[in-house]
């Protein structure tokens, strides 16, 4: 198992309903994979360039520890999932 962090941008305009699902649906698939989420942090924000016309985006960071393989198959779900703009994972350090 391995320490990760993804930060993903959801479109605001769906609602507050869809964003939260999505959130709930991403940490699902990571306690169902054996992982555990240890942050999930939200927040509204400007974007730096307009990515769909948009110009605002709900940022969500998640922190988890997850098995090598997971963060592939987290981001080809994201990449499928019309509400997500963007998407980064980056691989802790062990502290």
């Amino acid at each position: 198992m391995r320490r990760y962090e993804t930060i993903y941008i959801i479109d605001p305009d769906v609602g507050e309903d869809v964003i939260l699902s999505t959130v709930e649906k991403f940490n699902q698939m990571i306690k169902n994979s054996g992982g555990e989420v240890f942050t999930v942090e939200r927040q509204r924000r400007k974007l730096a360039y307009k990515i769909r016309h948009k110009t605002q985006g709900e940022y969500v960071r998640i922190e988890y520890m997850a098995p090598p393989s997971f963060p592939k198959i987290l981001e080809n779900a994201m990449r499928l999932d019309e509400n997500v703009m963007r998407f980064m994972t980056t691989l802790l350090k062990k502290r």
